[in-house]
């Protein structure tokens, strides 16, 4: 299981876009192949999904094969594939995935109309493996589409959860009925943030730059381009967060460890299970048994949020076409396979947006990481207590985007950080926020 800060691999993959540079590995070429019937998708080298494409073909002998164009990095994939794209050139499929970038500004290239409609690919199929969106996670499909157009297709998502533990939840006398919101933060983590001051290592959360990355983003609309970062309710709730800035996260103390280890320290009261465990979609039952095994227990609760009934989430991996590509149909046929209930199953995925393989997944999941560890599956206890509560809150989802990585970390990366480590006051952050998010929007 990846157990490293997803946080620092995130920063070092952020895609710097110069129209100029189209360096790329000696594996990518800028002639798409000759082979018959073949097209082209733009992938990082060792990308696990490789494998999935690797199967597809050999079932296709010579004939509407998927051919890879391989890049050392993805620096130089992105670098080559938003200068494409932009000039109306580029892989006839386009791969997206939330962990390693690529496109820096999906949802403005959408409403550009760079990209195939889905929904004109589902309406004129006919054939016996149509897809069936009533199989599949209404609120994250729709969040591929602007304007009535479906210009993405999503394979897998990431739910917007905490992890923590009731032992430190009953330490720092967190209501753990009901969940935190901008609203009663300060009031519900009030033990947390008096004892964190006091003594200089603990965070409320592991890595407090995420939660102010997810209120800018919540106040922007990256489609319409406009943004609400002079509103009220905006500027409180910067209020708020600053008010769970502790000494520990200037002195990033929590990153220092694992997130689970920083729980179990009490360094962190609270990580996402992206930071824990990326997008693996057994990890949750590692979480589990490891937290157990270390005589805590585990608990899954909401994220800071608006409201207690917002259940968020964010795309993990899809799928664009290329408006310009004359291999729409062949496009298509892959990402039908990779929609296909077997391969949603594959655990490169990640959580699927299919229904069966999703509940697939999370029945196989807890039992296989209890004999990892040794221990007896007790599946009423763990469903009981935990599993339960995973899937409800994925039954909830009602909110769900893409995480913007690339403007989060290389646009106001630098303003955040400077913040939580009292370099700027609130009103030069904001200040610099509304500047920089115009400039991108506009760009």
């Amino acid at each position: 299981m990846a157990k490293s800060l997803k946080i620092i691999t995130s920063i070092c993959m952020c895609v710097f876009i110069s129209i100029a540079f189209f360096a790329c590995s000696s594996n990518a070429s800028d002639e798409k192949s000759t082979s018959e019937g073949a097209f082209t998708i733009y992938v990082v080298k060792d990308t696990p999904i490789n494998s999935l494409i690797k199967k597809y073909n050999e079932n296709k002998a010579n004939e509407k094969r998927l051919e890879i164009v391989e890049f050392e990095n993805n620096t130089e994939l992105g670098s080559k594939l938003n200068a494409e794209i932009m000039a109306g050139k580029g892989p006839d499929l386009i791969y997206f995935d939330s962990g390693f970038g690529g496109i820096s500004n999906i949802e403005k290239m959408m409403s550009l109309d760079m990209f195939a409609d889905y929904n004109e690919l589902l309406g004129n199929d006919n054939s016996d493996n149509k897809i069936n969106l009533d199989n599949y996670d209404k609120t994250v499909m729709d969040a591929g589409t602007y304007n009535g157009k479906r210009y993405f297709m999503p394979i897998s998502y990431m739910p917007d959860i905490l992890i923590t533990t009731a032992e430190a939840c009953d330490k720092y006398k967190i209501n753990l009925n009901d969940s935190i919101t901008y609203e009663n933060a300060e009031n519900m983590l009030s033990e947390c943030l008096s004892k964190g001051n006091e003594s200089k290592d603990i965070s409320v959360f592991y890595y407090i730059n995420e939660e102010l990355y997810a209120l800018i983003d919540s106040n922007i609309n990256f489609f319409s381009r406009t943004d609400t970062l002079k509103s009220d309710d905006f500027l409180n709730n910067i209020d708020v967060l600053n008010g769970l800035i502790l000494p520990a996260d200037q002195n990033d103390i929590s990153n220092i460890l694992d997130p689970l280890d920083s729980i179990l320290k009490g360094n962190t009261i609270f990580a996402s299970l992206y930071q824990i465990a990326g997008s693996e979609p057994n990890a949750l039952g590692y979480i589990y048994y490891y937290l157990k095994s270390n005589k805590q227990t585990p608990l899954i609760m909401n994220n800071l949020s608006d409201s207690k009934n917002t259940f968020s989430a964010y795309i993990d991996k899809g799928f664009l076409i290329n408006n310009n590509s004359n291999k729409k149909e062949e496009a298509f046929e892959f990402v039908k396979y990779m929609l296909s209930e077997k391969i949603q199953c594959n655990p490169e995925i990640g959580l699927p947006v299919n229904k069966n393989a999703r509940s697939t997944l999370i029945e196989e999941m807890a039992e296989t990481d209890a004999k990892s560890f040794g221990v007896d599956y007790d599946k009423d206890t763990v469903d009981a207590q935990y599993i339960n509560s995973y899937v409800s809150f994925l039954d909830g989802i009602n909110n769900c985007s893409f995480k913007n990585n690339y403007f989060n970390q290389s646009v106001i990366g630098d303003s955040v950080s400077k913040y939580i480590n009292g370099e700027i006051k609130k009103e030069q952050l904001v200040k610099e926020i509304q500047d920089k998010a115009k400039i991108y929007l506009e760009e």
